[in-house]
């Protein structure tokens, strides 16, 4: 059988259509801007007026350290108040090192102004069965809240290097271009429409099975959770 083209013959079936996309992982509304070509990363951090003294221990040489510590990170998840199950997530600061270093941070628990920020505590708030589950909205816990450990609330997209191709991709949730927080999202399974629009910046190595073991308690629809999954602790894992 040849490649899907649109036949002229007479009777012929239609040629069917592709399936429709889940709903992008947003953090909160879309934005219509069109996105910025990819920054350096140098231009991002001073962008961003990052403070080096307020992220001291979130990793060893700082965003674009290159040392090897810090690569990968941890988030115990509990359902309905149930034993907590761990995920291990590998950071790729190689690649992403704004969003990696952002990510790290709040899993270690960094302060940064105005309050102190970080996973532990925060909720799973979306999961759309076959696509990903969202979290990271350590202030409100239904996607609209949420901030980076930088001095600003939201920081710049650095790049789409690495590609959303797989179940486990970990990538930074948003409301358009330039607008990355604490939120994140994990994959169920490929979705390469997403590729150009979000920040991937790690990978589950160790724990898929309790992500996937999130999808009956997620809305196919709009992804609302039927019971509280909390991230009871995080932290690094090497």
């Amino acid at each position: 059988m040849g490649a899907l083209i649109s036949s002229c013959t007479k009777d012929a079936p239609p040629a069917p259509l592709p399936p429709v996309p889940p709903p992008r992982p947003r953090a909160s509304i879309d934005s219509s801007r069109r996105r910025a070509p990819a920054r350096l990363v140098d231009e991002i951090l001073d962008a961003e007026r990052v403070d080096p003294a307020s992220l001291a221990g979130a990793w060893d040489g700082g965003p674009n350290g290159t040392s090897s510590a810090g690569n990968s990170v941890y988030l115990d998840i509990a359902v309905a108040g149930g034993e907590p199950r761990r995920v291990t997530i590998a950071l790729r600061h190689d690649v992403a090192p704004v969003a990696a270093f952002n990510f790290r941070a709040l899993c270690v628990g960094v302060t940064v102004a105005p309050a102190g920020a970080g996973y532990a505590g925060s909720v799973i708030h979306r999961v759309i069965p076959g696509f990903m589950v969202q979290g990271g909205d350590f202030e409100n816990g239904d996607g609209t809240g949420g901030r980076s450990v930088y001095q600003r609330r939201r920081f710049a997209d650095e790049g789409f290097v690495l590609k959303h191709d797989a179940a486990g991709v970990v990538a930074c949730a948003n409301s358009g271009p330039d607008s990355n927080t604490s939120q994140f999202f994990i994959l169920l399974g490929p979705a390469d429409w997403l590729d150009g629009l979000h920040v991937v910046f790690g990978h589950v190595t160790d724990g898929m099975d309790v992500v996937k073991d999130l999808e009956p308690y997620g809305n196919p629809d709009d992804g609302a959770v039927t019971t509280r999954i909390e991230i009871v602790a995080s932290g690094c894992a090497d």
